[in-house]
């Protein structure tokens, strides 16, 4: 149970700073919500597929987190492919931070 509570707290923290990673203090207008979006959503995925494969117990578990990894960073390719370079060093800082 404890476990499963630190998981809880481990997204909800992963959601946070994703978002406040995407997030342009400095802009007067909000209008582009896209990559505050974004960077929250890859912040918690590579938080919640990280934390249920570190809490498999399996012989090849770091061959699966290393694929998990490559697929993520595939998965940001895709994503970062139309914006420009200071948005793709937001997400790619936000994945890791996951």
């Amino acid at each position: 149970m404890l476990y499963f509570i630190g998981y809880i707290f481990k997204i909800i923290i992963s959601l946070v700073v994703g978002f406040i990673i995407g997030h342009n203090f400095k802009a007067e207008n909000e209008d582009d919500n896209k990559i505050v979006l974004y960077t929250s959503l890859l912040s918690f995925m590579t938080t919640s597929l990280s934390a249920v494969l570190i809490n498999l117990n399996f012989e090849n578990s770091s061959i699966v987190i290393g694929l998990l990894l490559f697929g993520l960073f595939f998965v940001i390719e895709s994503f970062i492919k139309d914006f420009n370079s200071q948005d793709k060093i937001k997400l790619i800082f936000s994945s890791a931070n996951g």
